[in-house]
């Protein structure tokens, strides 16, 4: 199956419309080059996982995987899972997140990180109108935490114990969408110095 490229477009509130999306955001990881917890480093007196959450507020509900509720400290946390066994990395994200997904009568899911900042929230719906059976920003690579899934993107196929979501995009033959207006505000945080620049973005933007 070809993945073709995609612009958002005006054309397809029906298809949107109808989409029962699920925002999930990848919370796991180790932040080893950040040196500790990034999801709770805060910009503008507010945790990371916090402003990414904001970005997710047109889905239909959030999932947080990776964490729980606990952690979270906050009473409108969103539901939180583990990662799914056997799997590494977050491939392991994804495969929980879909399960929980298609337990609970969602047809999409979205995917991000707890430390990729920028996000418009009208991307994610856009984004999920392509997904046959899944869709993805690419310029030069893909974009996987911006990436959007059928539920049953995973039927007949297993990604290997060590595949990345690259990988797996490109087995499937994802529908690859162009960076849409606002791209270049959006940037990931992964040492301290990307987070005093995502403050200083921040500030900038609310000045």
């Amino acid at each position: 199956m070809e993945g073709g490229r995609r612009r958002y477009r005006g054309d397809r509130r029906k298809r949107i419309a109808i989409l029962r999306l699920l925002g999930v955001v990848l919370a796991g990881g180790k932040s080893t080059r950040f040196g500790s917890d990034k999801a709770f480093a805060e910009v503008e007196n507010r945790p990371l996982i916090a402003h990414v959450l904001d970005s997710l507020s047109l889905c239909d509900a959030t999932l947080v995987v990776g964490r729980t509720a606990l952690e979270l400290n906050a009473q409108d946390s969103p539901p939180c899972i583990p990662d799914a066994e056997g799997f590494e990395g977050p491939v392991a994200g994804l495969v929980a997140a879909l399960g929980w997904a298609a337990q609970n009568s969602y047809s999409h899911v979205f995917l991000t990180s707890c430390d990729l900042l920028g996000l418009a929230p009208e991307w994610p719906r856009a984004l999920a109108s392509e997904a046959r059976p899944a869709a993805a920003v690419k310029n030069q690579v893909w974009q996987s935490m911006c990436s959007a899934w059928e539920v049953t993107a995973l039927k007949g196929y297993r990604p290997s114990s060590n595949s990345s979501i690259w990988k797996m995009l490109d087995d499937l033959g994802a529908s690859v969408v162009d960076p849409p207006e606002g791209w270049a505000n959006v940037h990931g945080v992964n040492t301290p110095e990307d987070l005093m620049r995502a403050r200083k973005r921040l500030r900038a933007q609310q000045s």
